[in-house]
Parts: structure tokens; sequence; C-alpha cells
């Protein structure tokens, strides 16, 4: 049995709006901070401390990096990295804060020719996410699954085919049948975030979340159903029960692990400044 997606309309017109962005990419004048280093060669260094308008999408914690580390006082959250992207070409903003995973698909596309990918090193800022559970009944029951996933390598078989690397081909990516023996699992994701979520060749939903929780559902004995929400909804939906866990994953921070029931990390990727030449 497929997975199932409850598309909202805003999303599907978001959907559309990126496939238009990757096709009709737009060039515009962007303002930079001046390089300080007298070298032609950019450095996410160059962005600190110079007041940088940086994009992050709603509801992330590169929210946080884009404060503390490049000590930005005009950080703007948009709701989809399609939005992202659009005010960064129109000059909105001076940066776009990403993942290295996300940034990598956007690169491959090769409709960004003035990007330029400023990565941030691991001793500075390191994302440690993993998804969030209604109850901890059904967290305890995932972790003891990713406990074997990770010491069978299943883990770093998937990790190794979705993160860091070119989006695999359609014939590629893994398919799943599940018995439903004992009923539905319900999860929620974004649809829009590639590798992590996106939509195939066939208009399926696919990538490292969908391979991971694919698994976890035939685990379980569940069909497992997907709804695509807006990320800054994830972790209000739930928490009221209206999804038993994510299917993507959130940052881990302190303060988010006073009020929200994590699993163990299963994504651990470094933070990547995107700017134009």
């Amino acid at each position: 049995m497929k997975v199932k997606v409850i598309t909202t309309k805003k999303n599907t017109l978001a959907l559309l709006s990126l496939l238009l962005l990757l096709v009709f990419p737009v060039g515009c004048t962007n303002h930079k901070p001046e390089n300080n280093s007298g070298s032609q060669t950019l450095a996410y260094s160059d962005y600190i401390g110079n007041n940088t308008r940086i994009a992050v999408e709603s509801g992330d914690a590169f929210g946080i990096v884009a404060r503390n580390v490049f000590k930005s006082d005009n950080v703007q959250e948009l709701p989809t990295v399609e939005d992202m992207l659009e005010a960064l070409l129109s000059g909105e903003v001076d940066a776009a804060l990403l993942s290295d995973g996300s940034s990598r698909f956007i690169m491959d596309s090769g409709n960004y020719p003035d990007f330029e990918y400023l990565t941030i090193p691991e001793e500075v800022y390191i994302n440690r996410a993993a998804p969030v559970f209604h109850t901890e009944e059904l967290r305890d029951k995932y972790n003891e699954w990713f406990t074997e996933i990770a010491a069978d390598g299943t883990w770093q078989e998937i990790t190794d085919r979705w993160i860091g690397v070119p989006l695999p081909k359609q014939e590629e990516i893994p398919q799943f049948e599940f018995t439903g023996e004992n009923g539905v699992l319900k999860m929620c994701d974004t649809g829009s975030y590639a590798p992590l979520t996106y939509f195939d060749d066939n208009g399926n939903l696919t990538g490292f979340n969908v391979d991971m929780m694919s698994r976890f559902a035939q685990y379980m004995g569940m069909t497992l159903e997907i709804e695509v929400i807006p990320y800054e909804d994830v972790a209000e939906y739930v928490a009221s029960g209206a999804a038993e866990m994510s299917a993507c994953t959130l940052a881990l921070t302190d303060e988010r692990a006073d009020s929200m029931i994590f699993g163990k990390p299963s994504t651990i990727t470094q933070a990547v400044l995107i700017v134009k030449k």
C-alpha cells in the first residue's frame, strides 16, 4: 500500500511555485557585506556582525543560528524553502540558511549559477534533528527500532542514499508495501525540503523521511499515512494528537526538549549560508 498524502491547497500552491522557480529562476542585484579579508573568495564569517538579512524556514532552529552565530537582528522567517530562495533572488534578504543536504539539492539543480554556498564549520554549529512524538510510548518503540537499524547499518545505508549526494534516480527510490495489520500510523511532513522530503517524478512523496518512516511503519505492522502541512505547524500538530509523530525531523534544542517528545536524532548535518556571488 502506498503512502497516503493529504495535501492542503496552500501547500499545493507552494509546491507549484517551487517548480516554477526551479525552471524559471530570476536574477536580481543583492546587497553583500564588505569582505574585510581582501580576498575575492567569500566565507561564512564575512556575514557575521553586518546585520545580514537572513532568511530561514519558519519554525526552524536555524533562526537561532542566524541570531547567535551571525549576530543578525534581521532574521526573516518564511513559510517554505521556495519563499526563501525567492527572497534571496529578489534582494529582500542577503542570505538563506539551510542544511547542507538541502543546499546540495539547490546546487545540483543548475538553475542558480549566481549562488554561492558557504559551509559553516562543524565546530561552529552542527544540526542534530529528530522526529517528535505525541506519546512517550510510541517514542520508545521508535527508539528501539532506530537502535536496531543504526547497529545493523540500515540507517547508514538510508543516509548515504539521500544526504549530501545528488538525489537518487527514480528507479533507485525504494518502494514499500504495508500489511496494515495493526492499523494506520499517522504522521506529518512538509513535502518541500529535499532531500528529506519532496515529490518525485510520479507525484509521490519521497526522500529520506519517507524512506525512514516507511520502514518504521513496516516494523510496527502498520500502514503509513503522511499529511503535508507547513513546517511551523508540525510541533503543534503532533502535540495535539492530529498526527502521532512527525515524519520530518526538528532540530534539537534545550528549549524544545522541555516541551516536545523527541526521538533519537536521525539527521546530523552542517548548516550552509546561501548568498549571491
